[in-house]
């Protein structure tokens, strides 16, 4: 949880360079922490209390039939393509 909420005062701390002093090289920085979040969101394992209920579903999609379609079919694109449950995050 520190890393979040450290990761978040950063991003917050370069939002404010970047509208108050110079724009060029906060953006670099601002890009770099944003990309870095991103590929957090999709690496986290087994975090939040709702994760082991996602993974629940990617395992056994037949038991879970009244679900959203798309979700499904984003749980299906990425069991059946790429057999990852990681990859289904980052899609």
């Amino acid at each position: 949880m520190l890393l979040y909420i450290t990761l978040s005062f950063l991003l917050t701390f370069f939002s404010f360079l970047e509208i108050f002093l110079v724009k060029k090289r906060c953006t670099y920085w601002l890009y770099i922490f944003s990309f870095f979040l991103f590929c957090l969101s999709f690496l986290r394992w087994r975090v939040g209390t709702d994760w082991d209920s996602y993974y629940e579903i990617y395992l056994h999609p037949e038991l879970y039939a009244n679900m959203e379609t798309g979700f499904m079919m984003i749980n299906s694109i990425g069991k059946n393509y790429f057999e990852s449950y990681t990859v289904t995050l980052f899609i």
